[in-house]
C-alpha cells in the first residue's frame, strides 16, 4: 500500500484516538483633555459634616464627559471615603498585591499615597461600567474617569501606583493583560503573538484563552502569566498552555515558554497554511501524530480535534485539486492560498502514488543490466536555471535515502552537458537538505566539487 494511503490511514487512526491596565507614576497636574474641568471644591457657611469637610481644598480633574450629576456623585464618594464615613455603603478595601475585586458599590485600594476608587459599576456579561477616582497624594488631587471593561471582577492588581488588569475575559478569544500609563485612557498590550499562532490551529476554532497572574516579581517589576484555553471539554487543572514573563509597566519584550509543545506546528501552519507541510510527500509518524493530537485533544476537546484531523487527511487529497462538495471543508480549503481546485474533480488513488511509483521504478532501473554490479537511481526535477530538486534509490539501502554524493554529482553534470541546467554551481534539493555541485572544467574533463551539511538520519519512508 502507498505511503500516501498509509499517512490516510495514520490519520484516521489518530481520529479514532481522540474519537494583563498599568497607571503610571506621573504628576496628575495639567493631565485634563482639552475641554476638561478642574474643580476646587468650595462650600457655603454651613456645611459641618465629616464628608463636606473632608472636601475642603482638595482638586478634581475629569474630562468633558463628566456632568453635573457625574461631578456631584464622585465627589460624594470621595468625601465619604476621606472621612471615613462608609459605613451606609457596600465597600470593599484592598490593599498590596492582592487581586482587587470591584465590588456592587465601592470598592477601595490604599497603598501609601496611592488611592484608588471604583464607584458604581454596572455589571453584565463580564463587562463593568462606572466611575473610576484616582489619587496619588493622599486625596488633594482626584483624576475622574469613566471606565468600562471586559473583565472578570477578580482579575485587577495595582502595583506601584500601577493598574492591571486583564482585558476581554468572556468576550473575546484571546482575554490578554493590559496596562495604561495616562490614569487608564490608553492602554499597552503585552506581546500576544505565540499565543496567536496556537490558537489559529483549526482545533481551536470556538475556543477562547485567557491570561492568569501567575506570580508578581516587585524586585524585579516583572509579572508572570500563566494562559488557559477554555473548552466545555477540557478541566482548567489539564487546559494550561502557554506562560509570559512582562517587564511592568512598560510590557515590551515579553518572554514565552510553551507548555503545550504546540508551537513549533503553529507556526509551521501559520507560514505554510498547511496541518501537515511533508504529507504529500513523506509517511507521517504515528508516534509524532498520536502525540501532537493528544496535546490537541487536552486543550480543545474530542470534536473539535477530530474535525482538524478529517481536514489533515482531505488536505491530501486538496494537493491533488480535489473539488470538494462538503460547504465546510470546501470553505476551510478555499482560505489557503495554495488550494488550487478543478471544478468537478474526485482524486483518483493512482494520483495519491507519485512516490511509491517512482520507487518501483528505481528498483527495477538499480538492477539494469547494463549496470552488472547496480547502480544509483536519481530522479530530478528543474526548479531554477541552475537548481534541481532530486531523490535518490540507492543500491545496498534498495529504497530512497535523504541525500547521495554521486547522485548529486552525476545530476548535475549530466544536466549541465545536455544544456537543462546553466552555471558553474548547481543547487540540489534534496529530501535531507540542500547540496551544491561546484563544476570545474579542465583539460582532463571536469572535476566536482561537493559542498553541504552531513548528518546521520533514517531512511527516506
Amino acid at each position: 500500500m502507498c505511503k500516501i494511503l498509509r499517512c490516510i490511514s495514520i490519520l484516521a487512526a489518530a481520529l479514532m484516538l481522540v474519537s494583563l491596565c498599568v497607571f503610571a507614576d506621573e504628576d496628575t497636574e495639567g493631565k485634563a483633555k482639552a475641554g476638561a474641568g478642574t474643580d476646587k471644591i468650595s462650600f457655603e457657611s454651613g456645611t459641618d459634616n465629616a464628608a463636606d469637610t473632608a472636601l475642603k481644598g482638595i482638586k478634581i480633574h475629569h474630562d468633558e464627559s463628566f456632568d453635573e450629576a457625574d461631578l456631584r456623585r464622585c465627589k460624594e464618594v470621595i468625601g465619604l471615603v476621606l472621612a471615613g464615613e462608609t459605613q451606609d455603603m457596600d465597600v470593599r478595601s484592598f490593599s498590596g498585591l492582592e487581586p482587587v475585586s470591584i465590588g456592587d458599590s465601592v470598592t477601595v485600594y490604599r497603598d501609601g499615597k496611592f488611592i484608588y476608587i471604583a464607584a458604581d459599576p454596572s455589571p453584565g456579561m463580564n463587562q463593568l461600567y462606572g466611575y473610576e477616582l484616582i489619587s496619588r497624594d493622599r486625596g488633594l488631587s482626584w483624576q475622574l474617569n469613566h471606565f468600562h471593561r471586559v473583565m472578570d471582577p477578580g482579575d485587577m492588581y495595582i502595583i506601584n501606583g500601577n493598574i492591571m488588569y486583564i482585558d476581554g475575559i468572556g468576550m473575546q478569544t484571546i482575554a490578554e493583560p493590559v496596562i495604561s500609563a495616562d490614569f487608564g485612557k490608553s492602554y499597552v498590550k503585552t506581546d500576544t503573538g505565540a499565543i496567536e499562532k496556537i490558537m489559529s490551529l483549526p482545533s481551536m476554532e470556538a475556543c477562547y484563552c485567557y491570561a492568569k497572574v501567575k506570580e508578581i516579581d516587585v524586585d524585579q517589576k516583572r509579572i508572570v502569566f500563566n494562559w488557559f484555553m477554555n473548552s466545555s471539554e477540557s478541566a482548567e487543572s489539564i487546559n494550561l498552555f502557554y506562560r509570559t514573563t512582562a517587564p511592568y509597566p512598560s510590557f515590551k519584550k515579553a518572554g514565552g515558554e510553551d507548555l503545550s509543545g504546540l508551537l513549533k506546528t503553529a507556526e509551521q501552519y501559520c507560514k505554510t497554511g498547511y496541518l501537515f507541510e511533508k504529507s504529500g510527500s513523506e509517511k507521517l509518524d504515528k508516534i509524532e501524530l498520536s502525540s501532537r493530537f493528544l496535546k490537541e485533544y487536552r486543550l480543545a476537546g474530542a470534536e473539535k480535534t477530530a474535525r482538524e484531523i478529517r481536514l489533515a487527511v482531505n488536505e491530501i487529497y486538496a494537493r491533488k485539486g480535489q473539488d470538494f462538495k462538503d460547504d465546510n471543508i470546501r470553505e476551510y480549503f478555499e482560505s489557503k492560498k495554495w488550494y488550487k481546485p478543478e471544478p468537478g474533480k474526485t482524486v483518483e488513488e493512482k494520483e495519491l502514488n507519485d512516490l511509491e511509483s517512482l520507487r518501483e521504478k528505481g528498483r527495477r532501473l538499480r538492477h539494469c543490466t547494463a549496470f552488472p554490479k547496480g547502480a544509483n537511481v536519481t530522479f530530478a526535477c528543474k526548479t531554477g536555471i541552475s537548481s534541481v530538486k532530486a531523490i535518490t534509490f540507492e543500491r545496498g539501502v534498495e529504497d530512497f535515502t535523504l541525500a547521495c554524493g554521486t547522485g548529486c554529482g552525476a545530476t548535475a553534470l549530466t544536466l549541465v552537458l545536455k544544456g537543462v541546467l546553466y552555471g558553474e554551481q548547481i543547487d540540489i534539493n534534496m529530501p535531507g537538505g540542500h547540496l551544491s555541485v561546484k563544476l570545474v572544467r579542465e583539460e582532463s574533463g571536469h572535476h566536482l566539487y561537493l559542498t553541504g551539511p552531513t548528518a546521520y538520519g533514517n531512511r527516506l519512508q
